[in-house]
């Protein structure tokens, strides 16, 4: 009786396991192959089109980006002229500039930023990254 049991215990394990790595991959492929297939039938037979079309700049969604800063003049100005060729509406873009207690030049640049849209939080002293 209790070799029986044992034995159902690892049956059902088996099918678990056998379900986790085969299974349900297999399910999934299958799954994704007939999603496939219905698409490109609807595309071939109603020339609709299957991707997704772009967002119209006003339903795009505020971005903020944060920069933190630790004495980095030789690379703030190149960074900010990167975020100006960002291909997003400017509307729609803020950016935080954070200096962490920087001894360099890196206060003065970014508060010459500051007059130019951006956000700038100076940090009195080094705090670097938090710890749990």
């Amino acid at each position: 009786m209790m070799m029986r049991v044992a034995q159902c215990v690892f049956l059902v394990c088996l099918l678990f396991t056998a379900y986790t790595y085969v299974f349900y991959p297999v399910a999934l492929f299958f799954a994704y192959a007939l999603a496939q297939v219905r698409c490109d039938w609807n595309y071939l037979t109603g020339r609709r089109n299957r991707r997704v079309s772009a967002l119209k700049p006003e339903q795009l969604p505020t971005v903020t980006l944060i920069v933190p800063a630790y004495n980095e003049q030789a690379c703030l100005p190149n960074k900010f002229l990167n975020l100006l060729q960002l291909e997003y509406p400017a509307e729609k873009i803020e950016v935080v500039f954070v200096s962490d207690g920087s001894t360099d030049h890196t206060n003065e640049i970014l508060n010459a930023l500051q007059h130019q849209g951006s956000r700038v939080v100076l940090l009195p002293e080094r705090m670097g990254k938090q710890t749990p």
